[in-house]
């Protein structure tokens, strides 16, 4: 902290800090790339991103499936630096399409697994061209359930910080299951008629990093103000309007997670179905690359990458990122871990 701090600059600080966490604004992020909309569905978006990219008679393109955690799909890219579109785009000659989700409303409440492997095979379809997929954390284990239901999908798939052993190593989520039980999910959704409202989320995983949120809100914060980080705080600031910007889920899907993914486990143990049928992953065979994140207590590290061992894909391989579950988006991470794993899926379609 600077020796010449005056008290002055403390109350403004301490203005800017008030105004920051106590009064925040949540809104969505606008793109910071050009796209546009080329599906435009009930229950998601399909967007094309760099459209004027000269790309679309590459022989692939890359469809990235966003996170349904009861946030908007803006996570995928907060700014120019803090975008995993932008470094898709960047590693790879395809062109570049996003699937996010849209708010749910009481007419889909009984959407589930069914429907959200449907999209998938929809955007696929929109494209019509092999297609690379990237599923990240929640948007990563549907894009594998639907490969391994409908081989040949993808002609790769990339998967970021996405559980797939759900139980293996234990973790807060696996604790916060066995505290409150199956009834009190149910609970949750029963008080949304249906829908899973994203409030509810967002409110659990504070509760699980805690301590590390008031340590970040508090006085790592008011030092960044204090200092005039005006980049850092600017990241801060569209992180946060992302973070508390929710949206509902269906209720039906968020249920099925919870029961039979999170509670039973059974994506592992070969019994999870969808569209009437068991999902065995041993019919994934397209190259798959895994990237997991070291210090993540969302999607454990051998809760991403066991995946490898039940797959029958010849090429498959790991990397890793030394950060938390949103390294996707950050800046560092995105330049300097995530490039080899798209680079393996790049490399592979064009060697065969």
């Amino acid at each position: 902290m600077k020796a010449n701090t005056n008290l002055l600059d403390y109350w403004e600080a301490w203005l800017t800090w008030w105004t920051i966490t106590l009064c925040p604004i949540p809104q969505e992020i606008p793109w910071p790339h050009p796209c546009k909309i080329v599906l435009d569905e009930p229950g998601y978006i399909l967007y094309r991103f760099f459209p004027d990219d000269g790309r679309d008679n590459a022989p692939f393109a890359s469809l990235l499936a966003a996170p349904e955690a009861g946030h908007t799909g803006n996570c995928m890219a907060l700014s120019e630096e803090q975008s995993i579109v932008r470094m898709v785009h960047d590693n790879t000659i395809g062109a570049v399409y996003l699937k996010v989700s849209k708010d749910a409303t009481m007419d889909r409440k009984n959407e589930g697994f069914d429907e959200f492997v449907d999209g998938i095979r929809q955007c696929v379809k929109k494209i019509g061209k092999p297609t690379i997929g990237i599923g990240v954390c929640q948007g990563g284990y549907p894009s594998l359930i639907t490969e391994a239901l409908y081989p040949g999908t993808f002609a790769g798939l990339m998967l970021v910080n996405s559980p797939v052993d759900f139980k293996i190593d234990g973790g807060p989520i696996q604790k916060a299951l066995d505290t409150y039980g199956y009834g009190f999910y149910e609970y949750m959704v029963a008080c949304g008629y249906g829908l899973m409202d994203g409030r509810w989320l967002v409110a659990g995983f504070i509760a699980m990093s805690w301590q590390k949120r008031i340590e970040d809100d508090g006085p790592k914060l008011f030092e960044m103000i204090l200092r005039k980080e005006a980049g850092k705080l600017a990241k801060y600031e569209d992180f946060r309007r992302w973070y508390y910007k929710t949206q509902c889920l269906p209720g039906r899907q968020y249920l099925q997670t919870v029961k039979d993914l999170f509670f039973e486990n059974l994506l592992i143990k070969g019994e999870f179905a969808v569209h009437g049928r068991r999902v065995n992953l041993a019919d994934v065979r397209c190259p798959l690359s895994v990237i997991y994140s070291e210090k993540d207590q969302i999607t454990l590290p051998r809760q991403a990458t066991e995946v490898i061992h039940y797959v029958s894909s010849p090429q498959k391989a790991v990397f890793a990122s030394p950060g938390g579950h949103f390294s996707f988006a950050s800046g560092t991470s995105l330049r300097k871990y995530y490039p080899p794993a798209v680079a393996f899926l790049r490399n592979n379609f064009l060697a065969n």
